[in-house]
């Protein structure tokens, strides 16, 4: 006896970041200059503290090391796009929500678990685990 419908078919739950592409689009540019910076220091972690003003960006290498400061009003298109390329929706008020994203450059490709914690009135944290290599 067949099946009333088909079983749905899912696509990989992250999207692919190619830090070669460089459209012209600053929020491209961007997110591409974190994650290869991150990369090539050698970081196991990325985190974005964002607040109603501004978005702090850290790397962890032993200790953590705040790197750059963004004002709010990039900072929230920037961690909604990091939010979109690990499929996991737009912020929803107070929760917690994990995923990934696959990062390709210089040939290789690394799996990044990105875990978004919101705390609700715009504040938020953004942690990107890098794989250790």
């Amino acid at each position: 006896m067949k099946p009333d419908h088909e079983a749905p078919s899912y696509s990989p739950a992250y999207s692919v970041v190619d830090l070669s592409e460089d459209p012209g689009r600053p929020l491209v540019k961007l997110l591409n200059l974190i994650l290869r910076e991150g990369i090539l220091s050698g970081a196991s972690q990325i985190r974005f503290d964002s607040g109603p003003e501004k978005c702090r960006v850290g790397f962890y290498k032993d200790s953590w090391l705040d790197v750059m400061t963004i004002p709010a009003v990039a900072a929230r298109p920037l961690l909604n796009r990091v939010r979109m390329l690990a499929s996991l929706g737009g912020p929803q008020g107070p929760s917690t929500k994990g995923g990934h994203l696959r990062v390709s450059g210089s040939g290789s490709e690394l799996s990044v678990q990105v875990t978004v914690s919101d705390h609700g009135n715009g504040v938020e944290q953004v942690l990107l685990q890098l794989p250790q290599r």
